[in-house]
């Protein structure tokens, strides 16, 4: 599952109407899923008590009785604030956040993935809910060079396999490179794609210039050399693809060696994946 993009969350969290009470309340709750990568169920519970404003701490309570103290960023402070002192209406609850209309009573969790709905249709995005938030969160730290544990720091998680499944890198720039590197690959060495995509890292000797094929037909091997272009090319690649954030990741899921040809995902570039895409851009460009 990805989270939504920087834009897409800046997009969700801008369509409150802040001049509205109910939009003010549902502009603090997205802000809180969005910056602290809090859970719907966590938002619901907090309570006046469990803001230190002197401290600008925030305790959140989590999962198996968990509490947490986290940051107050100024950001979620003032939309905090803001809908306590001119949004909330009058209501002995001891929870911060209640619903928009009589009855006054704590908010459920299951309202605020209303609330999330509503802010990506209003967005033009399709509706999710608020655990993709989280995600977000979490695809933008890997973004800005942060790794698993940072992620799993914010995120409250202890358990790297647990993070990793929250910190899903963008597929499109890694795909693009990838396809990229192995269209050049086949015009400039006349491998079979069969052949490219089981090249391994040890496979490939950009300082002399060659490429071994092993996986070719009647299991031979053979040496290709490599045009200058193409040791640039593949020396571009090779650092998009080990990017310490992505080779942490990989290495700790897979627990296998990366081979030299990967899309987004753990495994090797499929045969089918391969061959689907680079029919479809030889049909784009009537090659």
């Amino acid at each position: 599952m990805e989270g939504l993009s920087v834009t897409e969350v800046a997009a969700v969290v801008g369509s409150c109407d802040r001049s509205q009470p109910a939009g003010r309340r549902d502009y603090a709750i997205l802000i809180l899923l969005a910056r602290l990568g809090l859970r719907s169920g966590e938002v619901a519970a907090i309570r006046f008590g469990d803001i230190n404003w002197r401290c600008g701490e925030i305790c959140v309570r989590g999962k198996a009785r968990r509490q947490d103290y986290l940051p107050i960023p100024i950001e979620v402070g003032e939309a905090i604030v803001d809908y306590l002192t001119q949004g909330r209406p009058p209501c002995e609850c001891r929870q911060i956040f209640v619903t928009a209309y009589a009855p006054r009573r704590p908010i459920h969790p299951s309202s605020i993935t209303r609330v999330v709905y509503r802010a990506c249709r209003r967005a033009g995005l399709p509706p999710v809910g608020g655990h993709r938030l989280r995600h977000g969160l979490a695809t933008e730290i890997l973004s800005r060079g942060g790794d698993l544990v940072e992620i799993g720091q914010v995120l409250r998680q202890s358990d790297l396999a647990t993070t990793s499944g929250y910190a899903k890198i963008d597929r499109t720039p890694m795909r693009a490179a990838t396809f990229q590197s192995l269209i050049g690959v086949l015009a400039t060495t006349g491998m079979r794609i069969g052949e490219a995509i089981a090249v391994d890292r040890a496979d490939v000797d950009l300082c002399e210039g060659v490429i071994v094929v092993r996986s070719s037909k009647f299991d031979k091997s053979r040496e290709l050399p490599l045009h200058s272009s193409t040791v640039d090319a593949l020396a571009s690649y090779a650092q998009i693809r080990d990017r310490p954030q992505l080779q942490q990741m990989l290495a700790y899921v897979a627990e296998n060696p990366v081979d030299y040809l990967i899309v987004h995902k753990i495994d090797r570039l499929a045969l089918a994946d391969a061959q689907t895409t680079y029919d479809d851009t030889i049909r784009r460009f009537s090659v």
